[in-house]
């Protein structure tokens, strides 16, 4: 799958030469924080205590094995593979990757509707169709009750009871050991809204590098959008459909000579430099038995 795309590379480096160096080079550096975050999250949902290095070099591992899985699958199956050769259970293995899915989900809705309030007053949207904060209260009062009448339905509150329920159950306890840690829910919630903010400063910077006059919060709130409707896709790293939603977000604010260098300096940064990185990260953890 990746090999079509290898083939397009000398376009890619076309289309990011241009860019100025150092705001490309802090774009790279937003990009290499994501792993920091992402170990660090990682580790506030298990209740064990692992070494950090060990860990970040599986969040490198894992970012290689989302290349060539779809919906970052092969992601969870490398850190819950992690977790169960330092001998940790599986069932807690399991859920501390939940929980890690969970937090991030969560940090990006609460991420969005920040820069959805911030972009509210925002002079500078170009135009952009941004709710008020009374729509965004009643939206989420309907997304609640459509909750609750689903939980109220017997054949649904059976499904939940019989699917969801036991699996919660197989992590419960080390969840209790989690939520009485101020420091782990620190660093689960804490990685979880910097992962998502690391990726952030990596595509503001790649606007920046290409001379986008787009304010802060509605790059935000573009990019939080845009990238929830790419990671949706299928295909793995979201490649094809992370492009074409960003691309159609900020193209509602820039122009288009911006904004796809832009995307491309973005992608190049975050999806194609990690490859081999990850790769060696993978590579070392086999040969070490941490994997």
């Amino acid at each position: 799958f990746l090999v079509p795309q290898l083939a397009n590379i000398d376009n890619i480096w076309a289309q990011v030469r241009a860019a100025s160096p150092s705001w490309a080079l802090l774009a790279f550096g937003f990009s290499a924080f994501t792993y920091v975050a992402a170990t660090t999250s990682l580790l506030g949902a298990i209740p064990y205590r692992l070494q950090f290095a060990p860990a970040f070099a599986a969040q490198l591992a894992s970012s290689f094995a989302n290349r060539v899985t779809p919906a970052r699958v092969g992601g969870v199956a490398t850190n819950v593979r992690y977790f169960q050769k330092q001998g940790i259970p599986t069932a807690v293995s399991v859920t501390a990757v939940g929980l890690n899915a969970i937090a991030g989900l969560a940090m990006h809705i609460v991420l969005t509707l920040i820069f959805l309030l911030l972009s509210g007053g925002n002079r500078d949207s170009g135009g952009l169709p941004i709710p008020s904060p009374t729509a965004v209260v009643v939206g989420l009062g309907i997304a609640l009750t459509i909750i609750a009448v689903s939980l109220a339905v017997p054949y649904t509150r059976q499904l939940v009871f019989e699917l969801v329920v036991p699996q919660l159950r197989m992590g419960l306890e080390s969840m209790q050991q989690i939520g009485r840690s101020p420091g782990r829910l620190t660093l689960l919630f804490g990685g979880s809204a910097a992962i998502t903010l690391g990726y952030l400063g990596a595509m503001a910077s790649s606007l920046q590098a290409f001379g986008s006059t787009a304010s802060l919060p509605i790059v935000g709130l573009l990019f939080l959008t845009g990238s929830a409707v790419a990671n949706a896709a299928p295909t793995p790293g979201g490649l094809g459909a992370a492009e074409a939603a960003l691309v159609a977000a900020f193209s509602l604010v820039e122009k288009a000579a911006i904004v796809i260098p832009a995307v491309f300096l973005f992608r190049f940064v975050t999806f194609w430099l990690p490859i081999l990185p990850g790769w060696l990260a993978l590579t070392y953890l086999r040969n070490s038995d941490r994997i």
